[in-house]
């Protein structure tokens, strides 16, 4: 199935799936800022949406469009995205299995709360998605040829012939 896509359209599903990441965090944030209390969970859950919606606004912008950046070697970017598809998942339970959704009836903006669990997993899936991608992309064998190396050619400095410098008549002779 990955060997179908061509490198424009990998290139044009990762961008979507950046740009997925990007909108799915903004969100997360927005409810969980707006979510009206503060505590353990809210707090991590703000902290990885905006840690993943501020590396997604760099890969978008700096890497991708303006190409003010050169990528992350491929092993870092893989470790990125499982990392924060791993933070955001341990967030998004956290704050889903906090009492303050659970009581949700004393607190006026739950619905922002529970926005935001919503927001936190499709963000978690996007970088899932973005790591597997990544990794599928990278472990498949180059189907071109590859370089080979060329031998190595010996050659001696001569040592028999004058320098055009220094000649039979040039003055450092003569001293």
């Amino acid at each position: 199935m990955i060997a179908l896509l061509t490198p424009a359209t990998l290139a044009r599903t990762n961008l979507a799936l950046r740009c997925a990441q990007f909108v799915c965090c903004l969100l997360g944030l927005a409810f969980v800022a707006a979510g009206g209390i503060t505590f353990h969970s809210s707090n991590f859950v703000l902290l990885m949406n905006y840690t993943g919606m501020l590396y997604t606004l760099w890969f978008v912008v700096a890497v991708e469009i303006f190409s003010f950046s050169t990528r992350l070697p491929t092993r870092v970017e893989q470790g990125i995205d499982a990392v924060l598809a791993f933070v955001l998942l341990i967030g998004g339970i956290c704050l889903a299995a906090s009492d303050y959704l659970e009581y949700c009836e004393l607190i006026w903006h739950c619905h922002n709360l529970k926005a935001s669990v919503a927001f936190t997993f499709i963000g978690m899936f996007c970088f899932l998605a973005t790591s597997t991608l990544s990794i599928l992309t990278t472990s498949k064998e180059p189907s071109g040829p590859t370089e080979v190396p060329g031998q190595y050619h010996l050659e001696m400095t001569p040592t028999g012939a004058l320098s055009p410098i220094e000649g039979p008549n040039s003055p450092g002779i003569k001293v």
